[in-house]
């Protein structure tokens, strides 16, 4: 899958505009629940949403790492600048999925799997796995369609068919449906205004990336490894890679890289989508 990086800015305009713009009712009981400042469309957007989108978005700066705050119980909480968010596309795969799984766990990282609803179907075993493995689940889209070109009842489809196949792959496990999270990662990254009018709608959030590892070019795990070393400079790490879709062989190794490279650097890997439906970025 071809995608393309973009630096994100988390604008409080971007809840206002988006107020303004959707009038469903859905949409209302949807942004109660969310946190949308993650929302935010990948530049590399190319139709009449660009004007609108252009205005949630401006050039981001480096920012030096704030200092660690208090807790209730007096420790010292995580730097928010050593925090990374993994996110997986495609899967769940038999093959690659188990063992990228095994490697989170490892170095008890957590991640976020956006999954595809046709092989959720086809593995929910694999799903259930990535579930008790402490990993959160959400949405890639049934068939990996473009989301832009699809009116409403096929959006729908593509989207209530595939958290039909998560959840019905967790029924067995009391509990389990827990990590699963409304957000959506739309394919290709391709959004426009009625693709984000119509997740209003239905009660989900749009989830994009900040750091693409360019996994999904097969190339070597050193070279995945400094993608990701190359954008950690900026703040809100969400770091793409894949676990299915092709062979990802180099993606294992080079998440192998990134998760001890940067544990001994003193990174953190939490999930991008948090149990209470909020976004990470609060």
């Amino acid at each position: 899958m071809k995608t393309k990086s973009f630096k994100p800015i988390l604008s409080g305009l971007l809840l206002f505009l988006l107020t303004a713009t959707f009038t469903q009712p859905a949409y209302a009981q949807a942004r109660l629940g969310f946190n949308l400042k993650a929302s935010i469309p990948p530049q590399s957007a190319s139709n009449d949403f660009d004007k609108l989108a252009a205005a949630w978005t401006e050039p981001v700066e480096p920012q030096p790492s704030p200092a660690p705050e208090e807790t209730t119980n007096g420790q010292e909480s995580a730097n928010l600048d050593k925090i990374i968010y993994l996110t997986f596309d495609d899967g769940p795969d038999p093959k690659w999925t188990p063992q990228i799984l095994e490697l989170m766990q490892r170095y008890h990282a957590v991640g976020t799997f956006f999954e595809l609803g046709r092989s959720a179907a086809t593995f929910p075993e694999v799903v259930r796995a990535l579930a008790e493995g402490g990993q959160t689940l959400a949405n890639h889209s049934y068939s990996h369609t473009d989301l832009t070109t699809l009116d409403y009842g096929s959006f729908y489809n593509e989207v209530s068919n595939t958290n039909w196949a998560i959840r019905n792959a967790l029924a067995s496990s009391a509990g389990l449906s827990s990590q699963v999270t409304p957000c959506l990662r739309p394919p290709y990254g391709a959004v426009n205004s009625t693709v984000y009018a119509y997740m209003a709608q239905i009660g989900f959030v749009p989830a994009f990336w900040t750091i693409d590892t360019l996994d999904w070019k097969g190339i070597p795990g050193d070279s995945i490894l400094n993608n990701v070393k190359a954008g950690l400079e900026y703040p809100n790490k969400v770091v793409l890679m894949h676990d299915g879709g092709e062979n990802r062989e180099n993606t294992v190794e080079g998440l192998g890289l990134v998760l001890h490279d940067l544990t001994l650097a003193g990174y953190h890997f939490q999930p991008f989508c948090i149990e209470s439906g909020e976004i990470a970025f609060r």
